[in-house]
């Protein structure tokens, strides 16, 4: 059976080849862990952060320090606590919340990758939007990190 070099320059295409296919590979295994990863950046929306009622009828404020994993498809898939408020009731919100929100994925070089990043969730009984996350436009600032809870009409 003949091979690459029972031919007139099989053996130099077969070499060239290989030289190639040797580029391709280690182009696409190159080393990306030099490249700095730009951070998820937070979707506009909605904020999904409720005000727990006993601790706004307590007129009780608080920041949660919240742990996210970002996945590559910028959904999150875990968040804990990492600094906690001093209320269980905003912990638990903050948590909550975060779980609900949606990113930007972040990138290294021209790849998604998943992170893990701190988010600074605030509880202000004021309503003003507080760190990382912003009102839309269209809402007038009415919109904030934890919104007010629902009275289930009651005054106040």
């Amino acid at each position: 059976m003949a091979g690459f070099g029972d031919r007139p320059g099989g053996s130099s295409v077969a070499l060239r080849a290989a030289a190639v296919l040797c580029v391709l590979i280690a182009g696409a295994c190159r080393d990306v862990s030099n490249t700095p990863i730009e951070q998820p950046q937070l979707m506009p929306g909605p904020s999904p952060f409720q005000y727990p009622l006993d601790l706004w009828d307590l007129e009780v404020e608080g920041e949660t320090l919240v742990m996210l994993h970002v996945t590559d498809l910028g959904a999150v898939d875990s968040a804990y606590v990492l600094e906690s408020s001093g209320f269980s009731g905003f912990d638990s919100a903050a948590v909550r919340g975060a779980r609900r929100l949606r990113f930007s994925a972040a990138r290294q070089g021209d790849r998604r990758v998943p992170v893990w990043t701190r988010l600074p969730v605030v509880f202000h009984r004021d309503t003003t939007p507080a760190v990382g996350l912003t009102a839309p436009p269209d809402s007038g600032g009415a919109d904030t990190d934890a919104a007010p809870p629902d009275s289930g009409g009651r005054d106040g």
